[in-house]
């Protein structure tokens, strides 16, 4: 049996309904229809917000840290023996070359990543 969802709206009902509620709102902010707002799929629990951009489009704007420690737990889930002081490094290789590198492919609905205060002390 396949648990992967086969669309979008699928994806996003097997989200927590915290989540949801922010998908929905920032969708909501949109001009458009909000279909069209880029999420960073894994991440959507760090996403903190919309932004209009330079060109006139909605965008989610993600928080760095936040983004990273979702992928520390990750990595810890799928392997259990990465040492504890490893799975920062870990997880900054994969946030910085699986995602921030794509980033600018997304053109104009590209997300917005901010560093907030607190994104080197994790």
């Amino acid at each position: 049996m396949n648990d992967i969802p086969t669309s979008n709206d699928e994806y996003i009902a097997s989200l927590p309904s915290v989540v949801q509620e922010r998908i929905a709102e920032a969708r909501e902010r949109d001009e458009e229809d909000g279909s069209n707002i880029v999420l960073l799929h894994g991440f959507e629990s760090a996403m903190i917000g919309t932004i209009q951009n330079e060109h006139g489009k909605t965008v989610a704007v993600y928080e760095e840290g936040r983004c990273i420690r979702l992928l520390m737990e990750q990595i810890h889930q799928d392997n259990p023996d990465v040492p504890e002081d490893e799975l920062y490094s870990e997880a900054l290789d994969c946030w910085s070359y699986n995602t921030l590198r794509a980033i600018p492919y997304l053109a104009e609905r590209a997300p917005l990543i901010i560093q907030g205060f607190d994104s080197d002390e994790l």
